[in-house]
């Protein structure tokens, strides 16, 4: 089994978004100019490792749908970091990347990934609007296997935004306020809270 490793986790314009690291919230912006040379970098064989992880986030900043068959690519990297950089940027691009969804939907419930890799597929699949997560998302959240992904998983539903994923998001607000006088759950109770209160809003 792979070692599984920290992740942080942030929420974004109502898109998940799993952070490098590298300050991807807080870069300038990148012009659409430096597109080929960025997909240049995504596709080489012999691409510098932390020059390739940085530039997958930056590529997928720009939302261009062409970047999508390279990124498909690099989800099958032997490193768990370009997976999840790849993933991230799949999400970010949004509805352009669904001839994705079928390796996402096995990574996600692929029990040997990493864990920030697998969260930041959760934040891919629901940023894509890929409705058939759904239910894999909802066995997450009522998965104690799965707790270390359940913040970024409440967001991913939020952003679906579909009502059977109310119960699953109701019981874990139950048991993680049981527990609320852990500092460390407070992030945990506003995603889950914040994703109920986002689906009831739609309906």
């Amino acid at each position: 089994m792979r070692k599984q490793i920290g992740t942080k986790s942030g929420f974004h314009s109502r898109r998940v978004i799993v952070l490098s690291g590298i300050g991807v919230l807080h870069e300038p912006p990148i012009s659409k100019d430096q597109f080929p040379s960025l997909k240049a970098v995504v596709e080489s064989e012999h691409a510098n490792h932390g020059t390739l992880v940085e530039v997958i986030y930056k590529i997928g900043r720009l939302g261009d749908p062409r970047a999508v068959v390279p990124l498909y690519h690099r989800l099958s990297d032997r490193h768990a970091d370009v997976r999840r950089a790849a993933a991230t940027s799949l999400g970010n691009i949004g509805a352009s990347s669904k001839i994705a969804k079928a390796k996402l939907l096995d990574m996600f419930n692929d029990k040997d990934e990493e864990l920030p890799v697998r969260a930041a597929v959760a934040g891919a699949l629901s940023n894509i609007g890929e409705m058939t997560a759904l239910q894999p998302l909802i066995r997450s959240m009522d998965s104690k296997r799965d707790e270390d992904m359940h913040s970024v998983i409440a967001c991913a539903l939020g952003n679906l935004g579909d009502k059977r994923a109310l119960p699953p998001l109701e019981r874990a607000l139950r048991k993680y306020e049981a527990d609320k006088g852990n500092p460390a759950r407070s992030i945990l109770l506003r995603s889950i809270a914040g994703a109920i209160i986002r689906i009831r809003d739609a309906q």
